[in-house]
């Protein structure tokens, strides 16, 4: 499906990817490729903050392989945190939600305190916490020490990953 838009008077890209159309899977292919070109070569993402929160709230509306795919191009986008524009620098205490979901189901995992392998969802999440935590890190100091982690948004406990 493509329409034109005419809303902003510059050059660029515009797209959309809905979930629940035919085409999630090639929509969300177009928009990891798009994030690798930007990363590649060095050209700025385009409006990364939305692009992060349009992606969180599709991650809340999918499951089991979509989700990961999702979470896949998120951690993409956290990737390279001094191509953001101060400007467009996310909260990312919105993400209380998914290390909830993380610990729970991180928890269910556990077998007498021990569990060798880990779910595909597992490793998913603990790779974007670690993508996030490493450009939070880099944005505070952008920020000079401004607090970019929300409320009550700490970090997933590296003992539960050893």
């Amino acid at each position: 499906h493509y329409h034109t838009d005419s809303t902003s008077g510059g050059w660029g890209y515009k797209l959309i990817v809905q979930y629940g159309f035919e085409r999630f899977e090639l929509g969300l292919a177009f928009l990891e490729q798009l994030v690798n070109y930007c990363t590649t070569t060095a050209q700025p993402l385009p409006k990364p903050r939305q692009m992060f929160h349009a992606l969180l709230s599709a991650v809340a509306h999918t499951q089991s392989y979509h989700r990961r795919l999702l979470l896949s191009v998120i951690r993409q986008v956290v990737s390279n945190p001094l191509d953001w524009p101060t400007y467009q620098i996310p909260n990312l205490g919105v993400l209380m939600p998914l290390k909830q979901a993380l610990e729970a189901q991180y928890a269910r995992e556990q077998v007498n305190g021990n569990c060798v392998l880990h779910s595909k969802i597992v490793q998913s999440l603990t790779e974007l916490f670690l993508a996030v935590r490493s450009a939070e890190s880099i944005w505070n100091n952008v920020l000079g020490n401004g607090d970019v982690s929300g409320e009550e948004f700490e970090e997933v406990e590296a003992k539960n990953f050893k």
